[in-house]
């Protein structure tokens, strides 16, 4: 592959450093993992294609975070209401500060 060609489409190790980089692990660990040269990664990136392929996978991730995120609100929500109804007089003041801190009614001290 050379050229415009080179840049279209990645190859498996490719798509795996692409994958790799976004999870944090640094060039020379993927190197090592993939059996290449670092030279070789940092060639990679210079890569277009490989420069979107990651992009789009840092964004997948990003999004995969956030609904998963999401998907705990209801469950901290019905653990602050646990603490307000059972909780010692300290705990529900503590979570009574919190919720008013999340919607922004108050403003937290600084510490």
């Amino acid at each position: 592959m050379t050229g415009k060609a080179s840049e279209t489409m990645l190859n498996a190790k490719q798509t795996q450093a692409a994958h790799m980089m976004v999870s944090g692990k640094r060039s020379v660990e993927i190197a090592q993992v993939l059996g290449v040269s670092p030279v070789t990664i940092c060639n990679w990136r210079k890569l277009h294609s490989f420069q979107v392929y990651r992009d789009k996978c840092l964004q997948e991730l990003s999004s995969h975070q956030k609904r998963r995120a999401m998907g705990m609100v209801d469950c901290a929500v019905d653990a602050l209401y646990e603490v307000l109804v059972a909780g010692s007089d300290r705990d529900r003041l503590s979570a009574a500060k919190t919720i008013f801190e999340l919607n922004e009614w108050i403003k937290p001290k600084d510490k």
